[in-house]
């Protein structure tokens, strides 16, 4: 389930006229707001399978394809496989209105420009680094949450922006 955030960066279960922020990161957005780093976009991070759109490769690579859990080998056509493969992971992150300056991140997370802001992020790889076998859930779920307090730790120690919240 999703939260709110109100026109005065409140928390809330739903309003019009409010935002609406997923529930692991709804404190951190509102912090952030309060102090004047206005948000644009949010994720938490999600623990979820999904898998790409269509793909198609040569007949060829079937044998590698087959033993991949990852893969979903959908039909045979002219010579070539029709596939789907799980998306590996996704990530944490937060976008902001304006280029602020941080002197510091949180632990694993980067910055980078994005639409005349910025996006801080962090990877969520549901796959630990060479392996075919995914994370559990509960390791993934406390990555998230994890992700999230280090947020909200790193957050609680910016100073507030002397500008007014627009």
């Amino acid at each position: 389930m999703s939260k709110f955030i109100s026109p005065n960066f409140e928390v809330v279960d739903s309003i019009p006229g409010y935002f609406e922020v997923d529930d692991d990161i709804a404190l951190v957005i509102a912090l952030l707001n309060k102090k004047g780093y206005i948000t644009t976009y949010s994720c938490s991070g999600h623990n979820k399978i999904e898998y790409t759109d269509e793909d198609t490769c040569s007949i060829d690579l079937l044998e590698d394809l087959i033993d991949d859990d990852r893969i979903r080998i959908l039909r045979h056509e002219n010579n070539k496989i029709v596939f789907t493969s799980e998306v590996l992971g996704n990530s944490t992150y937060i976008t902001f209105k304006d280029a602020y300056e941080f002197d510091t991140l949180p632990n694993g997370f980067t910055l980078n420009e994005f639409n005349n802001g910025l996006v801080l992020s962090k990877s969520l790889d549901y796959y630990p680094e060479g392996s075919k076998i995914r994370k559990s859930q509960s390791d993934i779920d406390k990555e998230v949450k994890n992700n999230c307090l280090s947020l909200l730790k790193w957050a609680k120690n910016l100073e507030k922006r002397e500008e007014k919240i627009k």
